[in-house]
């Protein structure tokens, strides 16, 4: 080599990985000179000038170059020329060596013949022409470098490849894709068809993966009860076949979903800041879900929906820190949409299917307190002004550049028989919907009276009542036989709505515990409801045991579908009696739970039936939960446009208790918990989203209609079947 560019010296010196001895030892391998000290020091001259002191200037920008640049730039400059090194080559010299000790060797020089010269001998110079090894470093494989050096390492390919790809015509991609077609038709057809898409296409085609929106995986997410850990599980797990969003943007959507809340009762308990929120919530949800059913809503709308309240106990206390939790009870008030129809037209847009369903109630206030009287105060004091002016004013808003005017209706139903009792104010055995007393509903005549036990007592009439009854104390003042006159109110009342409501779910419960109760009066010849005497306490006792494990034994305790078990129990001068008045209690019962459409007049004739009926056994008494069932449940369905009420049941509020249990226990923080009510509040929020609900529901469409289909089979009406058809109107 007669001299070396600059070019060529980086290269080398790049290529020795910047190991000057190295590339000293490289240098004069090329030049074919020996590595003497003055050619050591003449090649190390030159990396102090151009890779240490003028790095910037000439090795660093060497390195950020393509090869074409490389070669226009720094070809043309000499760093070596033969003349700079001392020119007799390797295999002409002789050199002598002078060693003091055996650890100290020294080399002299004297051209043109060397020699070796030791302390013990003398070697002849032909022996001595050989090379000295020249000492290389292994270079470390391209999987074992940095990142870095792989870049730099795939500089010049990247760069050919670039002036292949345009040179032709095509993308870079497309030049990789044709190579691993062409290297691999032979061995790999899999590597050959990925080349093939990527040199026609300029892409790989992606397998064809589901890409759940925001919707559906907050539907998949309630649906299966998961947590957010599940959901970054189920995220990692099927990501070659479903796309699910990241964790931020579901966060994000979830609380556009969600009402603001504060705590109340000394951080007891959380509620909704404003009760209008969830209320454009929900009916903005329903507008999404109708719209994703190609139905144009209009901008009048009328809006149903009902509400109430209740305690549950056996809830866990949880040790965090200030916990104020005291009594193992949740108190919560909900509401479930009913139904979304156009003001107009009243056109029926949308109607809750399944409303008693605890899937469709929606939070309005969690308080980790025993129900009381306070307590309620509190909840009516809070929501029942703000509803009342809902209902009169209604709400507008504006939603997807759409101002909507909505009417609003709210029912108070869900609310069992001891909630109604203690916000009306009334005690004992009076009606909480009419002012009869317990005495006149036996009366045959005024049975009769087809006005006599209409609905008449309302909320602002217990009011004026109890302004009129109460001292400066705010204590009632009562007297001996004022039961007239006091019509039953014991306490102040805390609700101004009125309680006409019937309690359909606690019907069930206790309409079976008032049939055992006159059944075991039966069985043990003792014919007065109330029973005094420890003995004759003892004997009903005893055979209403008896009666349980008959029908425990013989019915799996499925009451209503063996009427003749039951009939069986009693002695036999009282089955006929018993026998009608099960068959009517469970016509009535069945008719007033369902909700289609009631022919009210033969309904009414059913209930006065059952009057007269009950009025020939004076020994048994109605319980308030009866008496409300039997005597104004045909008024109700009247008032409710012929429909019957299994729509307002409570059961929709009822069923939520385990849910909270529930969720407070496996869904929830427990470090605070005020933060443990708000977990619960957002996932019974969001489980009960009207377009999440419709994600869910058209998820099983399809397979329960296939189900039906195979499963449903025609049977013989029986007697009380009949009976209850004829009731219901035929559309």
């Amino acid at each position: 080599m007669d001299n070396l560019n600059l070019n060529t010296y980086n290269y080398y010196y790049y290529e020795c990985n910047q190991n000057n001895d190295l590339f000293t030892t490289k240098v004069c391998e090329l030049f074919n000179v020996r590595c003497t000290r003055h050619n050591s020091s003449v090649v190390t001259e030159k990396i102090n000038y151009y890779v240490v002191k003028n790095a910037v200037k000439f090795y660093d920008v060497w390195r950020r170059c393509n090869k074409k640049q490389k070669e226009h730039t720094f070809a043309d400059i000499v760093i070596f020329t033969k003349k700079d090194f001392e020119s007799f080559p390797s295999s002409d010299i002789s050199t002598s060596v002078k060693t003091q000790s055996p650890s100290s060797t020294y080399v002299i020089t004297s051209p043109p013949s060397t020699s070796i010269v030791t302390t013990t001998s003398s070697i002849p110079t032909s022996t001595s022409t050989a090379h000295l090894p020249i000492l290389t470093k292994r270079q470390r494989d391209f999987s074992e470098v940095s990142s870095r050096q792989k870049r730099r390492r795939l500089g010049d390919l990247n760069s050919e490849l670039d002036e292949f790809a345009s040179v032709n015509n095509l993308s870079v991609n497309q030049v990789i894709g044709y190579l691993l077609y062409q290297r691999n038709y032979n061995t790999d057809k899999d590597l050959a068809n990925l080349g093939e898409q990527l040199y026609e296409g300029g892409y790989i085609q992606k397998p064809n993966t589901n890409k759940l929106d925001l919707d559906q995986i907050l539907a998949l997410k309630c649906h299966l009860n998961l947590s957010r850990a599940d959901v970054d599980f189920v995220k990692w797990f099927s990501n070659d076949f479903i796309n699910i969003p990241n964790r931020q943007f579901i966060k994000g959507h979830t609380d556009n979903l969600i009402p603001s809340l504060k705590s109340c009762r000394n951080d007891k308990g959380i509620c909704v800041e404003d009760r209008k929120e969830p209320i454009q919530l929900t009916i903005q949800r329903l507008i999404d879900a109708l719209h994703s059913e190609n139905i144009n809503v209009p901008n009048n709308l009328l809006y149903r929906e009902k509400t109430g309240h209740d305690g549950a106990g056996s809830m866990p206390i949880y040790r965090s820190n200030e916990n104020p939790m005291c009594d193992p009870n949740i108190f919560c008030k909900m509401f479930v949409p009913l139904s979304l129809k156009d003001e107009k037209t009243d056109t029926i847009l949308w109607h809750n299917l399944s409303p008693n369903s605890a899937f469709y109630t929606r939070p309005l206030l969690l308080i980790a307190e025993k129900e009381n009287h306070e307590l309620l105060r509190f909840v009516n004091e809070k929501f029942e002004y703000e509803e009342k002016s809902l209902e009169e004013n209604g709400l507008t808003f504006q939603y997807k550049n759409q101002t909507y005017s909505v009417k609003i209706k709210i029912e108070a139903s869900m609310k069992d028989m001891k909630v109604r009792m203690a916000e009306s104010g009334l005690g004992g055995a009076e009606c909480l919907m009419c002012s009869t007393k317990q005495e006149d509903w036996k009366d045959t005549k005024k049975i009769s009276d087809p006005d006599f036990f209409n609905i008449n007592r309302t909320a602002e009439k217990t009011l004026e009542l109890y302004y009129q009854l109460v001292d400066n104390d705010g204590n009632i003042l009562k007297r001996k036989n004022d039961y007239g006159t006091r019509a039953g109110l014991t306490s102040e009342p805390v609700s101004t709505n009125d309680q006409h409501f019937i309690t359909i779910t606690h019907q069930y419960i206790n309409g079976t515990s008032w049939f055992l109760k006159i059944m075991s009066h039966m069985r043990a010849d003792i014919l007065w409801w109330i029973v005094r005497g420890k003995d004759k306490q003892e004997r009903i006792e005893k055979e209403k045991n008896t009666i349980i494990e008959t029908i425990q034994t013989k019915t799996g305790l499925r009451l209503n579908q063996f009427r003749d078990v039951l009939v069986s129990c009693v002695p036999s001068q009282h089955r006929k009696t018993l026998q009608k008045l099960i068959q009517l209690y469970s016509i009535i019962l069945r008719a007033v739970s369902s909700t289609k459409s009631i022919h009210v007049p033969k309904f009414k004739e059913l209930s006065i039936e059952f009057q007269n009926l009950l009025a020939n056994e004076k020994w048994i008494d109605y319980t308030m939960t009866v008496h409300s069932l039997v005597f104004h449940s045909w008024e109700l369905i009247e008032r409710n446009h012929g429909i019957a009420l299994g729509e307002l049941s409570e059961e929709a509020l009822e069923s939520c208790n385990k849910d909270v249990r529930n969720f407070r226990e496996f869904l929830s923080r427990k470090c605070g918990h005020i933060m443990n009510l708000t977990d619960v509040f957002n996932r019974l929020f969001i489980r009960s989203d009207p377009a999440i609900r419709k994600i869910i529901t058209d998820a099983f469409t399809k397979r329960q209609i296939h189900s039906q289909a195979q499963t449903t089979t025609l049977q013989p009406l029986n007697e009380d079947d009949q009976i209850l058809h004829s009731v219901f109107l035929q559309k």
